[in-house]
């Protein structure tokens, strides 16, 4: 009504009220996959006020108020925790949701025991692991003695039962696959039999004839492998691989001593170049000096071998 007294007619008007959030579905449900993957976040607001907009993260550190706006598509590339969340125009936020997405784009790896080199043996038996790392765990190993690449086609090796048979130099290809059927890469070993000990010799700094004491030096020499091991005692005890002094360079002696030079390889599943007596893989020489006075009061050497 106005000051001359006019009335307006009656009026009415409907309002609503929305206190509902919106609700963010993703295009992709988490979940382990072997590629990039592209995930879209739609928002839906039923009967309310409508969408406003979606927020996203992949920073497990973040907090809501730092999500990125959603603007299109995403691709995960490596595996990630995806939060989200939208809002309507009401104001209303929806809980954060999260979807984990697993990808999986690389294959395991294989290792052989004992590890490629010389053995004392014409063949050798090798066993194959597997492992996939932080992936989905490995499938199944693949092998090959014929010098092609290992497929899946190829002999398939069962690390609890299996060991590989390895004759005379045969060059052993590996591979495996991982349960979403990645394939790793192909690894090779080749074991070379050495039958040949290696041959230990000496001088001594007085000549075969000296007085109370003298400076000897050992020399190893091996033609196949090289040479791994090369000690000595000097209380006449016989050295080995689990006695004895290693030889660092010309020693000083004053009584009866012996030497010893091994290289040793395993055979079997012993590793390569491992440091264990193996029956043809040893050779010993001994050079003793007897207590022999001559008139001068010189001693005078012996060896043998």
């Amino acid at each position: 009504m106005d000051a001359a007294g006019n009335i307006e007619g009656a009026q009415s008007g409907t309002f609503s009220l929305d206190t509902a959030a919106p609700v963010t579905t993703p295009s992709l449900a988490g979940g382990v996959f072997g590629s990039t993957q592209t995930v879209t976040l739609t928002c839906d607001d039923g009967a309310g006020t409508g969408c406003a907009n979606t927020f996203y993260t992949t920073d497990p550190e973040a907090a809501a108020a730092d999500f990125l706006p959603y603007t299109s598509a995403l691709n995960v590339s490596a595996t990630a925790v995806l939060r989200f969340y939208s809002t309507d125009s009401a104001g209303n936020q929806e809980a954060v949701l999260e979807e984990t997405y697993v990808i999986d784009a690389d294959g395991p790896a294989v290792t052989a025991s004992p590890e490629a080199g010389w053995i004392a043996s014409y063949y050798v038996y090798i066993s194959l692991t597997c492992d996939d790392g932080a992936g989905v765990g490995c499938d199944t190993i693949y092998y090959t003695t014929d010098g092609t690449d290992p497929t899946p086609s190829s002999t398939a090796f069962t690390p609890a039962t299996d060991l590989v048979y390895v004759y005379d130099a045969t060059e052993v290809r590996f591979s495996a696959t991982d349960l979403l059927g990645n394939a790793g890469p192909i690894g090779s070993v080749t074991y070379t039999p050495d039958f040949d000990a290696p041959w230990v010799s000496y001088t001594l700094s007085n000549g075969e004839v000296f007085s109370s004491s003298t400076d000897f030096s050992l020399t190893c020499t091996d033609s196949t492998s090289g040479c791994d091991v090369l000690r000595y005692t000097l209380d006449g005890t016989s050295p080995s691989l689990t006695s004895g002094i290693d030889y660092m360079g010309p020693v000083t002696v004053v009584r009866e001593w012996t030497w010893d030079a091994a290289r040793l390889f395993g055979a079997g599943a012993v590793p390569a170049r491992s440091r264990r007596r193996c029956s043809d893989g040893t050779r010993h020489r001994t050079a003793t000096w007897r207590p022999t006075r001559w008139a001068s009061g010189w001693l005078r050497p012996r060896a043998h071998r």
